[in-house]
């Protein structure tokens, strides 16, 4: 990740030229703008390895060299249990994305341009059924790909000596994994329409449940609950985000032209008053500028 991430970053700048100093703090702002998806997507990733972190401390948990702790086993069959979802990921950005964001884009077009309410609402059925119609495929072709995972997985397993209480736990795992791929392509869609409070409470939701399953299931089955516990966290929360989108859908109208804020609020906590200064007040709030004022500011 870290040469990824250096490589990717020279590029940019081979492009653009190199900022001038202290302006790449200008993102600090914009925790203040939108904590609550950082706060929502930081839940997200701890909701994934709250299990694995119960376990390394439990039965199947290992030390290695006094430092480092982890259970060859678990997170060996969690390791290819998320392999199975990479079609759903793959698939949703190289065609669900793509197709939906058009009629997103046509959507918002058709507000911003001052189109008739005949045509914005035109727009708004073609961008909900695209929408649901798009998620359905690509649940389907999964689902497909979970059970072929399932078949062929347990035949490998077996192969190489796996226990048959192991098996059994990938199993469900499986199933876990697929409820939480699915739960993060509705995590990016509430995030493209800016709910940032589903966004939150979803991610808090699935870092509880994840937590409490854990916890009551260590307790009270040990061993017995691995894998289940996660399964079910990842059901209820993907549960939580498809209400939240649908409640959205239902009464899109209402949220795009009466939830909004009526005066934009620049963020002026201690982070934006940090960047500044970092800066010496060269970083400006862009979303209050006009088309290409910003420019001067790259």
């Amino acid at each position: 990740m870290s040469v990824l991430m250096t490589t990717f970053f020279i590029h940019i700048t081979s492009v653009f030229g190199r900022p001038r100093n202290g302006l790449l703090f200008g993102f600090l702002p914009y925790f203040e703008k939108h904590w609550k998806i950082s706060l929502g997507y930081m839940g997200y990733n701890l909701g994934l390895y709250i299990p694995n972190f119960l376990i390394w401390f439990g039965p199947w948990g290992m030390v290695v060299a006094d430092t480092y702790r982890f259970s060859p086993l678990y997170d060996g069959l969690t390791f290819f249990a998320f392999l199975s979802i990479l079609p759903l990921m793959t698939l949703f950005v190289v065609s669900v994305e793509t197709n939906f964001y058009e009629k997103y884009a046509g959507y918002f077009e058709a507000i911003a341009r001052k189109g008739n309410l005949q045509e914005i609402d035109d727009a708004r059925h073609d961008l909900l059924y695209t929408l649901w119609f798009e998620l359905r495929q690509v649940v389907e072709f999964q689902f497909l790909f979970t059970l072929l995972f399932l078949a062929f997985g347990s035949a490998i397993l077996s192969a190489v000596s796996i226990p048959g209480n192991e098996i059994n736990m990938f199993d469900v795992l499986l199933f876990g994994v697929f409820f939480t791929g699915v739960m993060q392509l509705l995590y990016i869609l509430l995030t493209y329409f800016d709910l940032q409070g589903a966004v939150l409470h979803t991610g808090l939701s699935f870092t509880f449940l994840n937590l409490a399953a854990g916890l009551l299931g260590t307790h009270f089955w040990g061993v017995e609950s691995y894998g289940f516990t996660f399964f079910l966290a990842a059901l209820l929360t993907l549960v939580i985000a498809w209400l939240e989108l649908s409640r959205f859908t239902s009464h899109m109208s209402y949220y795009v032209y009466c939830a909004q804020p009526v005066f934009y609020r620049p963020p002026s906590g201690p982070l934006t008053k940090l960047a500044q200064k970092i800066s010496g007040g060269r970083i400006v709030d862009l979303l209050r500028l006009g088309p290409g004022e910003g420019r001067k500011y790259s």
